[in-house]
This record gives C-alpha cells, sequence and structure tokens, in this order.
C-alpha cells in the first residue's frame, strides 16, 4: 500500500513535532528516529521533509529573535527615558530643596549610601605594590584564552599542553 505524499509530509511532521522533546538542563533538542524510520519513504523524501522543517523551525527562531531585538530596544528606550526623568527630578528637588514628597503615585526620598570613587589608579597601584598582601584583596584578574592565537600556532606545528585541534564536520542546510 502506498501513501499519498500528503499525507507522508504530514505524518513526518507529526513524527518530528510530537516525537521532539527537550532536555531543559542542556536545552538539547531530543527526538527518536524509530517511528521516522518506520515510514516507507525514500532516502530523498525524508531528507527532504526533514530539511524544510529545519528551515520552518530556523524561520520561527529569526522571528522569534527579531521579535525579542525590538523588545530590548523598546526595553532600552524607556530605561533611558526614565532615567532621564529621573534626573530631572533629582535636579528639581535639590533646586528646591526638597528631600522627601510623598504624592498620590508614589514617593520620592532620598537614601544616603557609599560608594569607592578611585580618582587615581597610579597612586593606588603604587600602595598595592607597598602593600602585597592586599594584592588579591583588591584586585581581580580574568584569564581568557585566545583560541584564534592557538589555532594558528597549532597550525604551524607548535605543540601546546593540554590543547589539540579537532577537526569537525558541520552539516549545513540551506
Amino acid at each position: 500500500m502506498e501513501i499519498s505524499l500528503y499525507k507522508l509530509d504530514k505524518a513526518v511532521k507529526d513524527i518530528l513535532e510530537q516525537g521532539l522533546s527537550f532536555d531543559y538542563e542542556t536545552g538539547e533538542v531530543l527526538f527518536t528516529t524509530e517511528d521516522l524510520e518506520k515510514l516507507e519513504t525514500s532516502i530523498e523524501s525524508k531528507i527532504n521533509n526533514i530539511i524544510g522543517y529545519i528551515k520552518n523551525l530556523e524561520l520561527e527562531q529569526k522571528m522569534y529573535k527579531e521579535v525579542s531585538d525590538d523588545y530590548k530596544t523598546r526595553a532600552e528606550e524607556k530605561k533611558k527615558k526614565s532615567e532621564k526623568l529621573k534626573n530631572y527630578l533629582d535636579s528639581f528637588m535639590t533646586t528646591n530643596n526638597i528631600d522627601k514628597k510623598e504624592v498620590m503615585n508614589g514617593v520620592a526620598s532620598y537614601r544616603k549610601s557609599t560608594i569607592v570613587e578611585i580618582y587615581d589608579e597610579e597612586k593606588l597601584n603604587e600602595y598595592i605594590k607597598l602593600h602585597k598582601e592586599i594584592k588579591d584583596k583588591y584586585t581581580t584578574t580574568k584569564v581568557e584564552f585566545s583560541k584564534k592565537g592557538m589555532t594558528e600556532d597549532l597550525k604551524k606545528g607548535i605543540k601546546i599542553s593540554g590543547v589539540q585541534l579537532t577537526e569537525k564536520r558541520n552539516l549545513q542546510v540551506k
């Protein structure tokens, strides 16, 4: 018995959609291919259906990213506007010697805070050099590896302990 192309496409789509499960810890998409293999279809048809579904998912991903970027831009605009209004309100309250004002929409008031202000980094560096025991307490060091630099050296034949070049195959769907 031969299955129609429409039913075949629908069956493949149903298997891909319903057969998908997610590993919520890693975000990895998992699915079993057993049902997909059971369908009596040609290799070309299976690949065509899967590629079509992948393209559809990628388009949806792109759409969601664009919407997300749009919302992010809007949020940043609102934040900037809010900060400008806070600065205006601060200036207005300072000019009029107002420390606290309760109104229907809320309360505008000041609270004291303390911050560290570094006004001369050279003097601070000299101080840290003189008092070596505080270096770890007053400074941070972030080590980042340059894979680009390592790739160049490894391709030249330089051996780097703990590092190797690994050739991979990456599937492209166009």
